[in-house]
């Protein structure tokens, strides 16, 4: 524990010393002009400005896969889509989700419940690549979000809002929308998969019905230049002519032109106010708005039934929490779910203060609220709390009664491809390790790092496929790491604990190596098996003995080809997992990485170049910096689109700081992006230059390209 004590210090001191600027970086893509007249300049290929790479998303949107005999519970309905309509990032919209020197952050981790994640935080219509990076990664389609205020006018020549869209929706001479087909190249090249809008102001019947129109002709260019999973997102808060009103809080003919004009699809996500049950007189919205969507010819799940992740709790109405309303009442709805809270941070996150502030203790409450309110109070989807509507708060202990998200949505997943690695990295940490070693002691966020999550928190079963009473404990924790600033941790007493991990589609063959890495606390043995099942024998599972040989406080890692446990060529991985057995009260198991990969691919990360190396700011002992890099491929797949990682045979990059052309390089952050923002790194005073270098990391984490290194002169 000493080396989390000394790092929450040194987090405290360096925050105290350095601070990010959001000047550093340049987020307007207009450079001050008006969107639409930057628009109008702006053409694929042609960096905005040095800063470009930060906003581009370097990982393609990954189809997720269905088994329904990998689901804790089959009989639910895959065809429900929940968004998770909050901000990422800091709480207060300057950097959002952006890499930064803190340890502190919203590093959302639930991604396998989630479709859209709508990403509140950032307005129309710049992102941070790293965002986009983790979701796509997860199958999740991304958003951006144009907040109109409550009764704000969007009526006049003059009005904030009426401006922008006016212009964006500007005709030619042959009646057609100008923009609609660049704006989706827009979103296209930086890999936003859509646009939201939250419409409470009071508007004009003729924008009204114009933004509908240019909505509808965004689905048409999108489908014609080739913007999968693109997406509007829209709270019902206004009728078709623009006015302010919730109506009976249902899709009906007075606001059904904001989500299908005729048989144009307008929106996608059609969110709904926060009273399921009754409203206005009408005892069932929800059942009245599915009804209806496929009366205009859409799926019912395209509307979507509203929860306010603050005064309302997790309830759908904060004055009445009452038995047989909200939650309950949605089991037999076939709609979808939006949960909203708030503008500046996600609400779960922001209420996870009640145990004090210092950042170690905020991130392990936020960790298990994430885990009460997508899995269930009991932190296991097998066997959850019944289904409630009386909680109205997101305190830990009213949520260890929620039934959880996992009670009306399967886990989902995109891993289906070699090779598969995880480090347990939650994208953040007090320290960075590489290979289980210290490389700096800087507090750090990148969500972009983010690895594979588990599928399950935590699927827990025994030997007789029941949740065990004495089931092992599972945490995330900051304490150590084989890469990052995190792992896995197993302790407690369990007679036979099954852990269900990863849901997989992995095709395979027996020369496939897989590889565990763990730690021990002390020599009593692993007590530990590696699990996997195969599809179309899901239930069985192949027990592969991690040994029970172990060095105590020592990274160790297990090693064996699948040939020697039945696997062959055609055969496909359905499940990872652990088995622990027979552990006592003062276990302790660290897992730092689990991978699957094809010792016969050879791949050959390119190499990049560097554009832009620049010391923004210099302290006595430290300064801050901007690397930003290029790599060439042999071919661009997509014309005039950014080259993405995979193409250049890349997981991520590494970037590095020597003093001397000789010193020894000290890796100072690691990035999917091509480009990294770095604040604090310790230097000798004194020295007139310094030399930062970069190289690419291969799919399988080991092999990797040559080193690129840029001399600059240090800011005296």
């Amino acid at each position: 524990m000493r080396k989390v004590f000394c790092c929450v210090l040194f987090s405290w001191l360096f925050a105290n010393a350095y601070s990010q600027q959001p000047e550093d970086i340049r987020w307007n893509p207009s450079n001050g002009m008006n969107f639409v007249e930057f628009l109008e300049a702006w053409e694929p290929g042609v960096p905005v400005n040095e800063d470009d790479n930060f906003f581009i998303s370097r990982v393609k949107l990954k189809e997720r896969f269905e088994n329904a005999k990998t689901q804790v519970h089959p009989e639910l309905n895959t065809a429900r889509q929940l968004c998770w309509w909050t901000p990422m990032g800091d709480g207060k919209k300057q950097w959002k989700s952006f890499p930064r020197n803190c340890f502190e952050a919203d590093n959302f981790n639930m991604w396998q419940y989630v479709d859209i994640h709508g990403n509140w935080g950032d307005g129309w219509f710049r992102v941070p690549g790293v965002f986009n990076d983790v979701a796509h990664k997860n199958g999740v389609r991304t958003g951006c979000v144009l907040f109109i205020n409550w009764g704000e006018p969007v009526k006049a020549p003059g009005d904030r809002v009426y401006d922008l869209l006016s212009r964006l929706t500007a005709k030619d001479e042959y009646g057609r929308f100008k923009y609609a087909g660049k704006l989706i190249r827009f979103l296209k090249y930086y890999r936003i998969d859509g646009i939201g809008i939250n419409p409470e102001g009071i508007w004009d019947a003729d924008i009204a019905a114009e933004v509908q129109d240019f909505f509808a002709e965004l689905h048409v260019q999108a489908e014609r230049l080739g913007l999968k999973g693109f997406h509007v997102d829209w709270y019902d808060s206004n009728g078709n002519l623009g006015r302010l009103s919730f109506g009976q809080n249902a899709l009906q003919d007075r606001n059904r032109d904001w989500f299908q004009k005729e048989s144009r699809v307008v929106t996608n996500m059609f969110m709904l106010n926060y009273n399921i049950d009754t409203w206005g007189g009408n005892n069932d919205p929800m059942g009245e708005s599915a009804r209806n969507a496929v009366r205009y010819g859409r799926s019912s799940y395209d509307v979507y039934a509203g929860f306010y992740l603050r005064g309302r709790g997790l309830s759908s109405y904060d004055a009445e929490p009452r038995a047989g309303k909200g939650w309950e009442v949605l089991k037999d709805k076939s709609v979808s779910v939006c949960l909203w809270g708030e503008h500046d941070r996600n609400n779960i996150h922001n209420a996870s203060y009640e145990y004090g502030n210092d950042p170690l203790t905020v991130q392990n409450t936020y960790l298990r609220k994430l885990e009460y309110f997508f899995t269930g109070g009991t932190r296991n989807p097998a066997n959850v709390p019944a289904v409630t509507n009386t909680i109205t708060t997101v305190n830990e202990k009213d949520m260890r009664r929620f039934h959880g998200i996992s009670t009306f949505f399967p886990a989902r997943s995109t891993i289906q491809e070699l090779p598969f690695v995880t480090r347990f990295n939650l994208g953040n940490g007090l320290f960075f390790n590489k290979e289980g070693q210290s490389v700096n002691n800087l507090p750090w966020y990148n969500v972009g790092m983010q690895d594979w999550m588990p599928s399950w928190r935590w699927w827990i079963t025994g030997r007789d496929g029941r949740v065990p009473a004495d089931a092992i404990a599972c945490d995330f924790v900051f304490e150590d790491s084989w890469f990052g600033g995190s792992c896995l941790k197993l302790h407690g007493a369990t007679g036979y604990s099954k852990v269900r991990l990863f849901k997989t589609n992995i095709p395979v063959h027996g020369k496939v190596e897989l590889a565990f890495t763990y730690k021990a606390n002390d020599n009593t043995g692993s007590r530990l098996k590696v699990l996997l099942s195969k599809v179309g024998t899901e239930d069985q599972f192949i027990e592969i003995p991690v040994g029970q040989a172990v060095k105590p406080n020592k990274w160790q890692t297990m090693e064996c080809k699948l040939e020697d446990w039945g696997i062959r060529e055609g055969d496909r991985i359905a499940c990872l997992g652990l088995l622990v057995e027979n552990t006592t009260e003062d276990y302790e198991m660290f897992v730092g990485e689990l991978s699957l990969a094809d010792p016969r691919v050879r791949y050959k990360p390119v190499r990049p170049g560097i554009s832009t190396a620049k010391v923004i700011r210099e302290y006595r002992d430290s300064m801050d910096f901007k690397l930003v890099w290029n790599v060439l491929p042999l071919v661009n797949r997509e014309k005039d689109m950014p080259v993405m990682n995979e193409a250049v045979d890349t997981w991520y990059f590494e970037v590095y700081v020597k003093e001397s052309p000789r010193g020894k390089p000290r890796l100072v952050a690691t990035t999917t992006s091509w480009a990294a923002y770095v604040c604090g790194v310790p230097v000798a005073p004194g020295g007139n230059v310094l030399w930062l270098g970069v190289r690419a990391i291969a799919p399988d984490g080991k092999r990797m390209s040559r080193m690129t290194w840029e001399k600059i002169e240090r800011v005296r």
